[in-house]
């Protein structure tokens, strides 16, 4: 056989040598360092060749991929590990959010005002009674009387006065209004006989007097006047207009007199020019529904109502210490005339403990409105056992004018209060049971790195460790998600419900273990390619325990460590490859010149894996399997308790290769790989991975040719 034959003969060997080798240490992730130079360029003319292959040393460590997350303990063992510590918050606010309140509004009318009491005086003179008498010829009587008396002593006979009317006689009623109408009060009118005759009767009307509306206010009549003396009637006033200006009309009028006899001395009686009736009207106890009036100083309505914190059934708030906010009040008024308010909100306090107060001057705002804003930074509320529940207290008081101004009972002011932009640094309270969602993400975890040894694997010791920081003082329950997804099946974490205890005044801190017992072997088991999280708190799972607080900048955080020792099971983990092989420049009479091929391999192992691998010999273009070659390649070291290997396993073979399956080889244009991997006595014992773990490999290709000695 020429040396070109047996070349091109050894270049299948190197070929079928490739394949096998690869196929056989793909478990380890094919990092062999093959040293190509140590295979012979030249070949004896031997019918029967032994090529040496490799001649190898490689430990577990450096068959590890360059990673981050891949830790080597200080005893070689190998985790992997991820972290995060701060992957979801729930904020403070999202517990206990205060909104712009809405406003409370408080109507109220002005009502009644109560006027000072009055009292004006009308002197009707004798002589000025006479002139409005109907008979003229009494006024010249008493002319003539008083023209007697003045040159006998003051004294004369007094004309007959038969009962007639005696005029009008005008007056101003007050100065406090030029027009009311009243619900309550007395009139009082007094009548005193300022003459030296008895005033048998005389009936009074008392008029408006506005020019326009002479409407009866009241009569008034009396009997029997002695001299020097007073009679008085009252007149209830309820449902009474008056104006300023009003008018006594005498309706009738009678005096006996004392006869015409002027020479009979004993009917003579004093008679003097100052004669008079004096009429004095006074008005007391009064109060007016409307009108045109001098607005006395006085105190106005007074009230207390109550509005509540816009918040769930559930909370119950003992204090709020505000930082930012204010209260706003917003009024409308139709009185003429300034409105003090005071008013009071007993569970506000200021920085000094006093509740809050303040006046406001309201005055007429005609159709419009005015709104006043008062900062509450460095306020506090107080509820004291009151619930959410604000109390406002107010009382006001009218006050004077100068002038007149119209008046209605009807006359209001309206009254807004709300709370806008609240912020706080503290609260405390209870704050009920309220279940907020934790933003779903993923957790940056790549444990492909597991699929870099093989598929299947299950860790004994895996754990998750998901951090809960809580700095509210709200204990909580939370119910976590976690699934693990491949794309093709998932498998979810178990028992994920926790309680954790409220960090009143600090920080407290929780570790959730997650490991076999909460199904994390079977996650990772599946290399998801995702795991995702989620789920729900709950604020004060077992009811109102105690006083509940917030503060800005508080809240609940989510951290997690991974951690994934390489303490594992294997079974009967099944790998898959296919390696192109292209052998068409050979001449296909050469495959006849080769009597036997056969693989030989000296073995050495410390890793506790059992590999067996089948080749198959493929034609990719018609999808056959030309041939197959099984190789009982590696049997696992054996471990102790611990996992750990006790002492590397020695395996010496050497595979034949058929005719068969050397054709087979020559016509195939792909090699299809079978391997399949398990870690020793894997239904009984779990192993572990150590960087130290060496593989010793001597491979060589022995290959007889059919050329005659």
């Amino acid at each position: 056989m020429s040396i070109f034959a047996l070349n091109k003969k050894y270049y299948i060997m190197l070929k079928l040598r490739n394949g096998v080798l690869l196929c056989t240490l793909l478990f380890l992730s094919s990092c062999m360092d093959e040293d190509l130079s140590k295979i012979s360029s030249t070949v004896s003319l031997n019918p029967d060749i032994a090529i040496p292959l490799v001649q190898s040393t490689t430990t577990l460590g450096d068959l590890l991929p360059d990673d981050d997350n891949i830790y080597v303990e200080s005893d070689s063992s190998i985790r992997i590990a991820f972290s995060s510590d701060d992957i979801a918050k729930v904020e403070s606010d999202s517990f206990l959010e205060f909104e712009n309140q809405d406003p409370t509004v408080e109507n109220f009318t002005i009502g009644v005002i109560t006027l000072p009491d009055f009292s004006q005086n009308q002197t009707i003179l004798l002589r000025n009674l006479g002139e409005n008498l109907e008979d003229p010829i009494i006024a010249t009587e008493i002319e003539n009387a008083f023209t007697l008396a003045a040159s006998n002593g003051n004294y004369a006979p007094f004309p007959t006065i038969d009962r007639q009317s005696g005029g009008s006689y005008t007056q101003s009623a007050s100065d406090e209004f030029e027009r009311v109408t009243m619900s309550e009060g007395n009139l009082s009118m007094q009548i005193v006989n300022n003459m030296g005759i008895t005033i048998d009767y005389i009936k009074l009307q008392l008029k408006n007097n506005d020019g326009n509306n002479n409407a009866l206010i009241g009569e008034f009549e009396f009997q029997d006047i002695a001299p020097s003396s007073e009679k008085v009637v009252s007149l209830p006033l309820q449902g009474k207009q008056m104006y300023k200006d009003i008018s006594f009309d005498v309706v009738a009028v009678e005096i006996m007199g004392t006869g015409p006899n002027v020479f009979d001395s004993s009917t003579y009686v004093e008679l003097k020019d100052t004669d008079n009736i004096l009429l004095n009207i006074s008005g007391s106890g009064i109060s007016v529904t409307e009108g045109k009036v001098k607005f006395p100083e006085q105190t106005g309505p007074a009230e207390s109502f109550a509005f509540d914190l816009d918040l769930d059934d559930e909370v119950s708030i003992d204090f709020i210490n505000l930082s930012g906010g204010a209260l706003e009040y917003t009024f409308s008024s139709s009185v003429n005339t300034t409105l003090e308010l005071d008013f009071e909100i007993t569970q506000l306090k200021n920085p000094m403990g006093a509740s809050f107060k303040r006046t406001l001057m309201i005055q007429n705002t005609g159709t419009g409105q005015q709104k006043v804003s008062i900062p509450l930074d460095g306020y506090k509320f107080v509820f004291d056992g009151s619930g959410n529940q604000l109390d406002v207290l107010y009382s006001s008081k009218i006050t004077d004018t100068d002038g007149f101004a119209f008046f209605n009972q009807n006359d209001f002011v309206n009254l807004s209060i709300g709370i806008v932009d609240l912020d706080f640094s503290y609260v405390e309270g209870y704050f009920g049971q309220i279940v907020e969602t934790i933003d779903p993400g993923e957790l940056d975890v790549d444990v492909s790195l597991l699929e870099d040894i093989t598929s299947g694997i299950k860790l004994e010791t895996p754990e998750l460790i998901f951090t809960v920081n809580n700095s509210l003082g709200i204990p909580f329950e939370i119910d976590l998600n976690f699934e693990g997804s491949n794309g093709t099946e998932s498998e979810s974490l178990t028992n994920t419900t926790f309680n954790i205890p409220s960090g009143f005044g600090t920080t407290i801190s929780k570790k959730i273990t997650f490991n076999e017992a909460n199904n994390l072997s079977e996650l990772i088991a599946i290399a998801p390619s995702v795991i995702s999280y989620g789920g729900t708190v709950t604020t004060n799972p077992n009811g109102n325990q105690g006083p509940n607080s917030i503060s800005p900048g508080t809240g609940v955080s989510f951290g997690y460590e991974m951690e994934l020792p390489l303490y594992l099971r294997i079974s009967e983990a099944v790998t898959t490859d296919t390696l192109a092989i292209d052998l068409s420049d050979l001449d296909d009479s050469m495959s006849d010149d080769v009597e036997e091929v056969s693989l030989k391999l000296n073995v050495k192992n410390d890793f506790p894996l059992d590999v067996n691998l089948m080749i198959l010999f493929g034609d990719s273009l018609s999808g056959n399997v030309l041939d197959s070659l099984e190789v009982d390649l590696l049997k696992a070291a054996e471990v102790d308790d611990n996992g750990k290997t006790i002492a590397p396993e020695i395996y010496t073979t050497e595979i034949s290769l058929d005719s068969d399956q050397i054709d087979a080889l020559f016509d195939a244009n792909q090699i299809l790989l079978d391997i399949k991997i398990a870690s020793y006595d894997f239904e009984n014992k779990a192993v572990r991975l150590y960087t130290n773990y060496t593989f010793e490999i001597e491979a060589g290709v022995r290959i007889k040719s059919k050329i005659e000695q």
